[in-house]
């Protein structure tokens, strides 16, 4: 599933597309893909968009696009750095789950919500930075991050999922900037 937006007059090819959508399952197991840049514009990165591209190593999404869908990302066993755009608001469930080599995430300050499991089984993060806006961190969403060694959590987060960090070993402190929220609430 392809969306498309409108696009100038000036253009001379009649065949000229703009995507302004991701659709579910859209390029999963696309396993030629090494990169995704996907450009401004496009607003949606739905369900399993990329899911078990084994041979992505990186991503980068535009703050256009406000979700990132459930699963989106999820089994790129070879992504190792994630540029999210201003504008993002939800990273969604599972969207990162089992990106075994990802070492960087950026997590700009639109973002409210993290998904249940969103980064869980990504375990080359070694350290991560929740920012002020996000207000509430799912269930599990980091687990089994086993190489992560801190985290530090914005102002705005209310409320911590069960599990967040569970089965991250190498976790030798997590660091509020607030005062910390009741885990499993």
């Amino acid at each position: 599933e392809i969306t498309t937006g409108d696009w100038s007059s000036d253009v001379c090819s009649s065949d000229l597309l703009f995507v302004t959508g991701i659709g579910d399952n859209a390029f999963e197991g696309c396993n030629a893909l090494t990169n995704v840049a996907i450009s401004s514009g496009v607003t949606l990165i739905g369900d399993h968009a990329f899911s078990s591209c084994t041979n992505l190593t990186s991503a980068s999404i535009p703050g256009s696009a406000t979700n990132i869908g459930a699963a989106a990302f999820s089994g790129c066993q070879a992504l190792t750095n994630v540029l999210i755009g201003p504008g993002v608001t939800t990273i969604g469930d599972s969207a990162f789950y089992a990106c075994s080599n990802l070492q960087y995430v950026f997590i700009p300050d639109s973002v409210t919500r993290i998904g249940n499991h969103a980064f869980s089984w990504s375990g080359s993060l070694t350290s991560l930075s929740i920012p002020d806006s996000v207000a509430s961190i799912g269930l599990e969403a980091f687990a089994s991050c086993y190489n992560l060694t801190n985290a530090v959590i914005g102002t705005g987060v209310t409320c911590i999922g069960s599990g967040a960090f569970s089965s991250c070993g190498s976790l030798a402190g997590v660091y509020f900037h607030g005062n910390a929220p009741a885990l499993g609430s």
